[in-house]
């Protein structure tokens, strides 16, 4: 079959007039910047024209962007999921990526730019010609990496855990419901009650867990528990 996106648009400037694009550079640095254009030539070069959803396995996309380990490159994926153009999915070693850029990029290509636009970016920001940077992109990702690092500290210190605030597991839970728009004292209620609930139980001790407490499938009922016992913690390790 022939490919349908055989070359795409970059504008020079993108990682400046693009704010997930600027936070992203600014957050991981140019290696993570460059492993993301790398992974979007790869799936251009596999795009049918029709569908922008692919399942690759992990030792591909590893050797693709020089990772060693699986680890490395899941937390990347973490990384990426914060950009609004690829969203990645990891089901053990087949990992799915859903690219709807492509559809954007496939438009650019077909209409062709003017031959000023063609090396040019657009001044005009607001007529959003940069399909990278959309009104509806997600929040910039240092205010993203601040929530999932309070809610991760704030559970250790409830609970008395030790979870690094870039632990896969707990990021890779957390990440879904932040986009689901729940909010840091939801994380916090529900931390409490189920805290209160299993502290006493030992054979609960295993479940308490970031990957237990923020299933996504079980969260919201959570949510809806009410506290049975105030708790005073010390918050001073935030300040």
């Amino acid at each position: 079959m022939e490919v349908s996106l055989k070359w795409f648009k970059h504008y020079s400037n993108v990682s400046t007039v693009s704010e997930s694009m600027t936070n992203f550079l600014e957050e991981f640095g140019f290696e993570a910047y460059g492993r993301y254009w790398k992974l979007l030539e790869f799936l251009s070069e596999r795009y049918d024209g029709e569908s922008h959803k692919f399942t690759i396995h992990n030792k591909v996309l590893r050797d693709l962007l020089k990772f060693r380990t699986h680890l490395k490159l899941s937390n990347y994926l973490v990384t990426i999921n914060l950009l609004p153009s690829i969203k990645v999915v990891v089901n053990d070693n087949q990992i799915e990526i859903n690219a709807p850029i492509l559809l954007e990029l496939q438009q650019k290509d077909f209409k062709r730019a003017r031959p000023k636009s063609a090396t040019v970016a657009p001044k005009n920001k607001n007529k959003n010609k940069n399909k990278i940077h959309t009104k509806s992109a997600p929040e910039n990702v240092p205010i993203l990496k601040s929530k999932i690092i309070e809610i991760i500290n704030y559970f250790n210190l409830v609970t008395g855990k030790s979870y690094k605030t870039d632990d896969d597991s707990a990021v890779r839970v957390i990440m879904p419901l932040l986009n689901q728009e729940y909010t840091i004292d939801d994380f916090k209620h529900v931390v409490d009650v189920k805290h209160t609930d299993w502290k006493d139980r030992p054979e609960m001790d295993s479940s308490i867990r970031p990957i237990t407490f923020f299933a996504e499938d079980k969260f919201s009922s959570y949510l809806n528990q009410k506290k049975n016992t105030q708790e005073e913690y010390d918050f001073s390790i935030f300040k």
